[in-house]
């Protein structure tokens, strides 16, 4: 029987893997603080419930790694399924995974603060946020402002398609720079004017890594940024300037 992603077990995974993400962010935050386990029966049942969840029809989770705090429990991390799946290799609770698009909101956070001190607007024009050489292969670049390059409204052409697909399967280790990507967005047909539409577009938060600290034009200033109570330093700027580079 075909395994579906989409069914009853969708806030399952979405969770999963939404915390799959999220461990290495906290565990560098948490900084190597030294805190309580919680009981092993509650351990016990966390890790029945990652060991449903991969094993579970409704979900097509090769594996998946989790991370648990609460003040008065404690912590708790565990892991369940494959890490490769060819090598038959159990995933652990310390693996890292790619971030993929789970970027996007820590990016729109991260710009977000920047405007509200003052440091951009919402409606500045990439001319004024992005440098010369971005902005010329951008067409009507005048008229599209951060604020659609956030909700999906410039009108920038998306990189990816299936021939892209296909090369990054070809390819998995490649590491594709933030200018090889413009260029394949810049080669195709925008699909609609800037403001005149919605499209999932991963080009915008490319532009808006590089658009995010307008002194620089190329990084974003993560170390000096908190994230509801977390006031450590989640990633170094280093780090992710590369992610923005390589994995929208």
């Amino acid at each position: 029987m075909e395994r579906r992603l989409w069914t009853g077990g969708r806030r399952l995974l979405v969770s999963l893997a939404l915390a799959a993400m999220i461990v290495p962010m906290v565990l560098a935050a948490c900084g190597g603080e030294e805190r309580k386990q919680v009981p092993d029966a509650l351990g016990t049942k966390l890790q029945q419930i990652l060991d449903s969840a991969v094993a579970s029809r409704d979900t097509v989770i090769p594996g998946t790694a989790l991370y648990v705090s609460q003040p008065d429990l404690g912590r708790w991390t565990g892991a369940a399924g494959k890490a490769d799946v060819d090598a038959s290799t159990p995933m652990r609770a310390d693996d890292t995974f790619s971030p993929g698009s789970i970027m996007k909101p820590l990016v729109a956070t991260v710009v977000l603060q920047l405007a509200e001190e003052g440091k951009l607007g919402l409606d500045d024009r990439l001319p004024e946020v992005l440098p010369r050489d971005v902005v010329a292969g951008i067409a009507d670049a005048d008229r599209i402002t951060v604020r659609m390059l956030l909700d999906h409204t410039s009108g920038v052409p998306e990189y990816d398609d299936t021939r892209f697909d296909r090369m990054v399967l070809a390819d998995p280790h490649r590491i594709w720079t933030v200018d090889e990507l413009l260029d394949r967005s810049a080669s195709r047909p925008r699909p609609f004017e800037p403001g005149k539409g919605y499209a999932y577009s991963n080009t915008d938060y490319n532009l808006l890594g590089i658009g995010a600290d307008p002194t620089t034009g190329a990084l974003l200033p993560f170390e000096n940024q908190t994230f509801g109570n977390y006031s450590q330093t989640v990633f170094g700027a280093r780090t992710i300037r590369a992610w923005l580079k390589n994995q929208f």
